[in-house]
């Protein structure tokens, strides 16, 4: 019984050894296992955290490139600023143009050789992927030598499309190169002659072209060796020669800032050509070339109004030209006119000076459209009678002319025309405050059937379709964009002067023929029906209705006398009837000026029927006409979406057309003999760039036109 329970426990006991140490091992695995994970989560940590470093190393090496890049492109456009993507500059070796021995890298940018090398049979070239332009006057690419192999037998130059690649630079026709083994220059021929120094590994060899010398020199370590080669193609390709193992060489096309200063050397030579076009003088004998040059001056200064500066010119030249500039007192004082908003004014000076001018009656369309949009401004609120002569006599014009290099401000205001309209012009902010007698029917009918039309006027007639184009785009060159300041540089004096809230002498601008428009339509659902009062060409009555006048908002008093009446034999513009026929005076001055601007839109408009009788329809004066009209339909034509038709800014291209006309009709050219040349200059340097010519490669002409 003790044996048997001895057994047992022992057998126990044996049991709980061996469960220990089961348990023991188990926890042995587990500890391991643990540490096993732990090693392999470190080194994934190590791997990402390496990851993110290459990541982060790999983005800046990007950015870094990317603004080598951008720097290297700006650098090149400010190099070769006529250069275009139609001539595109080298910007890397041409995998498709090597020898067999060369191996490419980097952005095919290096070079390693990895034939035998054992003769010179063995020799090979690449050239680069686009010819170098003649358009950049100068062209400059520069090589690093990586390593000069074996034996150092390496050729830096220039080559033809046609030339052998398995040939160093410089031994064929059509190729040149530089040697760094012995330093000689190949000319297109096997033997070469004594250049510069030897090059080897870690030098830098620039090679530049001046296309304007047809020559080449280069370059080592930045500095300039010589000319090495004269009478360079125009169509060359950058090439480099390697024979001998293990050479390597990287190219430089302008991406990375050279060792040569290049800037310096092609600034030397715009220099050079700045001074060669400034300091070109005549030769004493060539006195009539002298005389025309004076006489291009003098009629640029003439046609554009420079009246001090005109004269004191041809005093100083020995020159005087006294019909140019008294002609060109005429078109000042008519074109200061318009710009002030004095249509009427200018209309009545241009029949005065030129009296077959108007007989254009495409011209006198504008002009008058024009009148009729400045009447709605209230800068013109009058139209005078045929029976009323101007109030500048030709003695008073031609004593201001003789008196005065250039009319003024203050002298103008002094005039008779200013005295006589100051207070009209200046009165009140309603458009319709100031009265004037009235043009009857007669003088527009008398101007329309004169058939008295000289050569000039005919020819100007010809041309109807050109000026209505001239209103949409003013055709003055880019420098002559404000009229009023080119007429007013020699003014000594300047005044601000306003009318209803805009300048008399504000900032002209180009503007659209909307600009200078007019039309008339008298009531809101006309005017959206595209339908006008003035359409009805049999009627010789005009209706008018309290809406229209309401519509407006232009009157500043009460308008209920204009219920329902009829204006019956307009030209009295103090003496309505209704329609019930009772008899009405108009004792108000904004009624009376009412009649009178829808009585000239009336007339306006049988004015544009007989040119459409005339010429045919033309869609311009359509939309022009409808345009001015429309002002009537708002409570506030100022604030309304055809605004900018009253600004000052739209008077420009009417002064321009007529001042276009008076030249044409006087057989004057419409732009001075000045700006004719330069735009034949402009289009000389565009040939010359379309052709390759690098002698433009150096000319801005914007610097010298500006």
């Amino acid at each position: 019984m003790d044996q048997s329970c001895s057994t047992n426990y022992a057998y126990i006991t044996c049991c709980l050894i061996i469960a220990i140490n089961i348990v023991y091992f188990i926890f042995t695995l587990i500890k391991l296992y643990i540490q096993y994970q732990r090693r392999q989560l470190t080194k994934y940590n190590q791997k990402m955290t390496d990851l993110q470093n290459e990541t982060s190393t790999t983005t800046t090496t990007l950015r870094v490139t990317t603004s080598i890049i951008k720097t290297g492109l700006e650098r090149l456009a400010q190099l070769y600023p006529h250069i275009t993507d139609d001539t595109p500059l080298p910007s890397k070796w041409n995998s498709k143009e090597k020898a067999s021995p060369l191996v490419l890298q980097q952005s095919n940018l290096v070079v390693t050789y990895k034939g035998p090398g054992k003769s010179h049979k063995d020799a090979a070239s690449v050239r680069s992927d686009h010819p170098i332009p003649s358009l950049t006057g100068i062209y400059y690419y520069e090589v690093k030598i990586i390593s000069k192999g074996r034996d150092g037998y390496m050729g830096i130059g220039l080559s033809t499309s046609e030339v052998n690649l398995n040939r160093l630079p410089g031994w064929d026709k059509g190729s040149y190169g530089y040697h760094g083994d012995d330093g000689h220059s190949f000319c297109s021929s096997g033997s070469g002659i004594a250049y510069g120094p030897t090059f080897t590994t870690g030098d830098f060899v620039g090679c530049c072209v001046n296309f304007l010398e047809n020559s080449c020199f280069y370059t080592l370590n930045g500095y300039n060796i010589g000319t090495s080669f004269k009478d360079i193609p125009t169509e060359i390709y950058p090439t480099v020669g390697l024979q001998t193992p293990l050479e390597a060489i990287e190219a430089n096309f302008g991406l990375s800032p050279f060792k040569f200063d290049i800037d310096k050397y092609m600034d030397e030579y715009r220099e050079k050509t700045r001074r060669a076009i400034v300091e070109c003088t005549l030769k004493e004998g060539e006195l009539l070339h002298q005389i025309q040059l004076r006489r291009i001056v003098s009629t640029y200064l003439v046609h554009y109004g420079y009246c001090a500066t005109a004269e004191q010119f041809n005093k100083n030249a020995e020159n005087v030209y006294a019909d140019e500039l008294n002609s060109m007192r005429n078109r000042q004082l008519i074109q200061n006119l318009i710009l002030e908003g004095h249509t009427t004014d200018a209309i009545e000076k241009t029949k005065e000076l030129f009296p077959t001018l108007l007989n254009n009656k495409n011209l006198l369309f504008v002009l008058k459209v024009r009148q009729f949009i400045e009447m709605i401004n209230g800068t013109e609120s009058e139209i005078p009678k045929p029976s009323v002569s101007s109030q500048i006599t030709d003695s008073s014009l031609l004593n201001h002319t003789n008196n005065s290099s250039c009319p003024t401000t203050h002298e103008r205001s002094s005039s008779p025309i200013n005295k006589s309209n100051t207070s009209s012009r200046s009165r009140s902010n309603s458009p319709y405050t100031s009265g004037r007698n009235q043009t009857t029917n007669s003088e527009v009918q008398q101007q329309q059937s004169n058939g008295t039309i000289n050569s000039s006027s005919r020819r100007s007639s010809a041309n109807n379709n050109e000026l209505l184009q001239e209103v949409n785009t003013t055709t003055s060159l880019p420098s002559h964009n404000n009229v009023t300041n080119l007429m007013d540089i020699d003014d000594d004096v300047h005044t601000n002067n306003t009318t209803n809230g805009f300048s008399n002498h504000g900032t002209v601008s180009s503007s659209s023929s909307s600009s200078s428009s007019t039309t008339t339509t008298t009531t809101t659902n006309q005017i959206a029906n595209g339908h006008s009062i003035f359409d009805d060409d049999d009627s010789n009555n005009l209706i008018i209705d309290k809406n229209i006048i309401n519509s407006n908002g232009c009157l500043t008093k009460s308008t209920e006398i204009f219920d329902r009446m009829e204006c019956d034999g307009i030209n009295d513009s103090n003496h309505i009837m209704d329609i019930e026929g009772n008899s009405f005076d108009l004792e108000n001055k904004d009624d009376q000026l009412l009649i009178k601007i829808l009585q000239f839109g009336r007339e306006l408009h049988a004015l544009k029927q007989q040119l459409n009788n005339e010429y045919g329809e033309n869609t311009q004066h359509d939309k022009i006409l409808q345009d001015a009209f429309s002002l009537l339909a708002y409570p506030d034509p100022k604030s309304s979406p055809l605004a900018h038709l009253l600004e000052p800014s739209q008077r420009e291209s009417v002064s321009s057309i007529l001042n276009s006309a008076i030249l044409e009709a006087h057989d004057m050219p419409r732009h001075p003999a000045l700006e004719v040349l330069v735009g034949y200059l402009n289009e000389c340097d565009k040939l010359m760039h379309k052709n390759n010519i690098p002698d433009c490669a150096f000319i801005e002409l914007n610097k010298y036109l500006r």
